[in-house]
């Protein structure tokens, strides 16, 4: 029999499954939020277990389903490997699936990209905010006349001695001088004082 196992989040943990016809344990590790690498590895107990796998294409990497904002458009590729081996997807319904028959320490990996991507209100072109892999972004102590240009690069760096990520770019002041921005996932700054989440743009 082929069985059918859908992964829905990346959360790094196991899972043991155990049906009258399917017995196997799941190993996830995985560097999400951050860089979203998850490596699966499976352990069978001796058996070989045929399974369809259905790996969920974060929301990130697909067309937005979000009618009331516009995203910068980014043309996703997820490397994928079995067994160290590098596999061409299948994309199905937003799932990347693998048939595979699994052995004691088969593996997979799959790395997803986690571009910067800039979210505008369709009701107002004149905001923006920004979002990285699964999280959202919040700015860091804009002066409330400050303005960014959408036309500008912003870049990601890793903070490792806070263990957080962080994006950068300009801000420009009423007299048009540039200066730079710093903006911090919004789940770790949710109560600090002077961060936004939607800053003026144009």
């Amino acid at each position: 029999n082929i069985h059918h196992l859908y992964i829905n989040m990346y959360i790094q943990g196991a899972v043991r499954l155990a049906t009258d016809h399917l017995r196997l344990t799941m190993e996830v590790t995985t560097s999400s939020p951050w860089n979203c690498f998850a490596l699966f590895r499976f352990l069978t107990q001796g058996r070989k277990e045929h399974v369809t796998l259905h790996f969920r294409v974060p929301d990130w990497l697909g067309e937005s389903r979000l009618p009331l904002y516009d995203f910068n458009s980014y043309r996703a590729k997820y490397p994928v490997a079995v067994n160290g081996t590098r596999v061409t997807p299948h994309i199905e319904s937003g799932y990347i699936v693998i048939d595979e028959v699994l052995a004691d320490s088969s593996f997979i990996t799959i790395h997803f990209p986690t571009p910067i991507r800039r979210i505008i209100p369709k009701n107002n072109p004149h905001e923006v905010a920004f979002q990285r892999g699964p999280l959202i972004y919040t700015l860091l102590d804009l002066p409330q006349q400050a303005k960014l240009h959408l036309s500008d690069p912003v870049t990601s760096a890793i903070d490792k001695e806070r263990f957080t990520n962080q994006l950068s770019g300009k801000r420009y002041d009423e007299a048009g001088q540039a200066e730079k921005f710093t903006a911090e996932p919004f789940v770790l700054n949710r109560e600090q004082s002077g961060a936004c989440v939607w800053a003026p743009c144009e």
